[in-house]
C-alpha cells in the first residue's frame, strides 16, 4: 500500500512539473490540457518547491552562455606554442569543482586582431548540471588550446585570455 502511494506521489510530482499538460507524456491535443493550464490540475506544485516554467524571451547574452558556456574562474596559464603553419594557444585554469565540459577558447571577434594587434579570446565552458565535489586542484584543472594561422599571428601584439576573475596577457 505504502508503494501505491509513494507512486502516485511521484506521478502527480511528474504531471504538475510537465508544463501544464495533463498527461504525463506531455502530449498536445489532449482533453486535459487545457484543464492543466487554467490551475485546476494536480497542486503538487503549488508548494513552491519547483519554479515554474516562465516564457520570457532569452537575450542575446543569455541564449551566448547557453550555447557556450560559463567563464573559467580563474585562468592559470597561456603560452604560444609556434608550429609550421602557424600557433597553438595553450590555456589552463582552474575550476571551482570538476566535471566542467565542452571547454573553448571563444573569439568574440573571430579572431581578428584590433587595430593595436591584441586578440582577446574567452575561456569558456559548461558546468555539470549535477553536483559535484571541488576534489584536488589537479582534477579541477582545465586545459584548451586554440590554432591560429601564420597570417593572424603575423600581424598579432598581444593576446588576451579573459577568464571570471583575472586576465592574463601574452605578448611579444
Amino acid at each position: 500500500m505504502k508503494k501505491l502511494l509513494v507512486v502516485l506521489a511521484v506521478c502527480g510530482l511528474v504531471a504538475s512539473c510537465s508544463g501544464g499538460s495533463g498527461s504525463l507524456g506531455g502530449g498536445s491535443g489532449s482533453a486535459n490540457s487545457s484543464a492543466g493550464s487554467s490551475g485546476s490540475g494536480s497542486s503538487a506544485g503549488s508548494f513552491g518547491l519547483f519554479k515554474r516554467k516562465n516564457n520570457e524571451p532569452v537575450t542575446v547574452a543569455q541564449k551566448k552562455i547557453q550555447d557556450f558556456g560559463n567563464l573559467i574562474p580563474v585562468v592559470t596559464d597561456v603560452r604560444v606554442e609556434r608550429i609550421k603553419s602557424g600557433a597553438i594557444i595553450h590555456a589552463t585554469g582552474k575550476a571551482s569543482r570538476v566535471g566542467y565540459y565542452d571547454v573553448k577558447l571563444l573569439a568574440p571577434n573571430g579572431m581578428t586582431p584590433d587595430k593595436n594587434g591584441v586578440v582577446t579570446l574567452e575561456f569558456r565552458a559548461k558546468q555539470p548540471g549535477f553536483w559535484t565535489t571541488a576534489s584536488t586542484k589537479r582534477a579541477r584543472e582545465i586545459n584548451v588550446g586554440r590554432y591560429i594561422s601564420r597570417y593572424k599571428l603575423d600581424r598579432l601584439r598581444k593576446i588576451v585570455v579573459i577568464g571570471a576573475q583575472n586576465v592574463v596577457t601574452v605578448g611579444r
